[in-house]
């Protein structure tokens, strides 16, 4: 057995690996929040993995647990958790609320009122923000009062935007593993700040409604309806006839109505959003383990490889090879 300490509230990475049952969950319990747990199933070939990057108050963490279990979670978790379910079986149950996880899902945990959880062999990405430091970045963002911005139990808000919730996680561990020495405090305000704006914009709260301001499409129903649509779908061949179909209006309404609304076009809109994929793949991209400008490029739809390049720079000031190998 290998066991090591939780990790400390600055900057660091600590990999932890463990048989013991108990000690796992007491790293579990310090790393995240107090609870009671049940196990269920043999000991014998239990084993628990994590490897967790800390910054302050901020937790980007993975770990293994092989063995089923009923975890009890009390009302004064410090932390707000989104974490991704990448192995295994997971349900959680807040009050009525039931939320049950296959491999691939996403979820928010919030703060509050009492958990009841159950997973079996689960493996798990998560992220963990202490919920005051959380509420006040929240409220610097959207000009709200922190009492007022509450995280809910639930699901990203669409596909996209778990996409680039994951992508901003993907970037923030990887520039904190890359720094050599403790990150000064202009950057883990930085990092702090990403990961609050990524939350809000991800995540089922109450602070959201600020960061998107009424403008001239709104309450226009078939227009939220086509951007949901684009956003969902942005990695599949859809053509204009597709967006009008899920909006629910001719394509000919929703092409003038994107030009009267948003002064653009609905497949130039989907060009936009893969554009934005790209850029939040080659900013998370590993190309020591093979990731490379054509294949994100190739990936997003864009198969001429100098059109891309002209494009990206364009919009981001840059060329793809240096965001890959910033």
């Amino acid at each position: 057995m290998n066991t090591h300490a939780a990790p400390s509230t600055t900057t660091n990475v600590d990999a932890y690996v463990t048989n013991d049952p108990e000690q796992a969950h007491e790293w579990l319990r310090m790393a995240y929040t107090d609870h009671t747990v049940r196990l269920s199933g043999s000991q014998g070939n239990f084993v628990f993995r994590s490897l967790m990057t800390s910054v302050d108050t901020i937790e980007l963490s993975e770990f293994r647990h092989s063995m089923a279990a009923r975890v009890e979670v009390e009302n004064d978790r410090r932390s707000v958790i989104m974490f991704k379910l990448t192995d295994g079986r997971y349900e959680v149950t807040r009050g009525r609320d039931i939320l049950r996880l296959g491999p691939g899902d996403s979820a928010l945990l919030p703060p509050g009122a009492a958990l009841s959880i159950d997973w079996s062999n689960v493996a798990i990405s998560a992220v963990a923000v202490d919920r005051q430091e959380l509420g006040t970045i929240a409220a610097d963002l959207t000009g709200r009062n922190p009492a007022d911005i509450v995280f809910k139990l639930g699901r990203p808000t669409s596909a996209i935007a778990e996409r680039r919730w994951w992508q901003t996680v993907a970037y923030v561990d990887k520039a904190l593993r890359r720094s050599t020495e403790q990150i000064g405090p202009l950057m883990r305000s930085e990092v702090k700040r990403l990961i609050a704006a990524a939350a809000l914009e991800t995540f089922p709260n109450t602070g959201t409604v600020a960061l998107s301001p009424p403008g001239p499409g709104s309450g226009r129903p078939w227009l939220r309806r086509a951007l949901i649509f684009i956003d969902d779908h942005a990695d599949q061949d859809i053509s204009l006839d597709d967006i009008a179909t899920a909006a629910r209006v001719s394509p000919r309404t929703l092409q003038n109505g994107f030009r009267r609304y948003l002064n653009t076009t609905p497949l130039h809109r989907v060009r936009e959003v893969r554009m934005d994929m790209a850029h939040q793949d080659l900013m998370s991209g590993h190309p020591q383990g093979g990731d490379t400008v054509a294949a994100i490029a190739r990936r997003w739809g864009f198969h001429h490889l100098g059109r891309f390049s002209v494009s990206y720079r364009t919009r981001y000031g840059r060329l793809p090879r240096d965001t890959l190998y910033h």
